[in-house]
């Protein structure tokens, strides 16, 4: 675990990284509000890992195609890369 004042989302990019070095298959991650964000999403695509986020109805304003690389979504529009 991490110190009480780690960012949630660090301590998750940390877990998910122990999860996957210890070779966990077939786990589906939940995550609840306030985890959203398209650096996140890219890099639990990106690690192969099943997950699901709870999101505001708007969160996204447009749907996208996760299995393109290029539809990523970024603030300022889309990049093939990680956010």
């Amino acid at each position: 675990m991490e110190r009480y004042d780690t960012p949630e989302r660090n301590a998750a990019v940390y877990l998910i990284n122990q999860m996957v070095a210890d070779g966990r298959k077939n786990d589906l991650v939940l995550f609840d509000r306030g985890y959203p964000s398209a650096a996140l999403i890219s890099f639990l695509y990106g690690r192969g890992v099943d997950f699901l986020i709870r999101l505001q109805k708007n969160h996204f304003s447009k749907i996208i195609d996760p299995n393109k690389e290029d539809q990523i979504p970024c603030k300022g529009g889309y990049s093939p890369r990680a956010c």
